[in-house]
């Protein structure tokens, strides 16, 4: 019986996320909010209706930190994407990993940020496996969390 807590533990330690990401340069302005987001290139890999809900998910992230007036488009390159397998993360422990560039473009095509990212989110066990079974939208709101943090740090309400 003691051995419960301990054990309940470490099925909530068992998912833990990681990343870096390097920034070209900072966003010119974090007076502005992002309106589109455009998936440039996807890798081969990544399953189907990979574009539409990467985008979906990574607009609503983007739209809970950025509140400017001044309209921007995320232009993004997926360059790698990992989707974990339930049962090997069950079993031994598995991530979801993503990635990419992100390029924050105004209405005149000019670029106000230019970032490198990358994120990973691993787990094991069956708390692992249950939350990390919406791959597509656990790295889409990772990747834009970290725009978040490097262009509209300020921004946030």
């Amino acid at each position: 019986m003691r051995a419960l807590p301990a054990l309940l533990l470490l099925t909530l330690a068992a998912c833990a996320e990681t990343g870096e990401s390097r920034a070209d340069y900072a966003a010119a302005d974090t007076d502005g909010h992002v309106s589109e987001v455009v998936l440039v290139a996807a890798p081969a890999s990544a399953p189907p209706g990979f574009r539409e809900a990467f985008a979906t998910k990574a607009l609503a992230k983007l739209q809970s930190c950025a509140h400017g007036p001044r309209a921007l488009t995320l232009q993004t390159d997926i360059l790698d994407f990992h989707a974990s397998n339930g049962v090997k993360t069950y079993l031994i422990g598995d991530s979801n990993e993503v990635r990419g560039t992100a390029r924050l473009v105004d209405d005149k095509g000019r670029t106000v940020g230019d970032y490198d990212i990358h994120r990973r989110y691993s787990g094991q066990d069956i708390y692992g496996a249950v939350a990390m079974r919406d791959t597509v939208g656990q790295m889409a709101e990772a990747f834009a969390g970290e725009v978040c943090k490097r262009a509209f740090a300020g921004s946030a309400r």
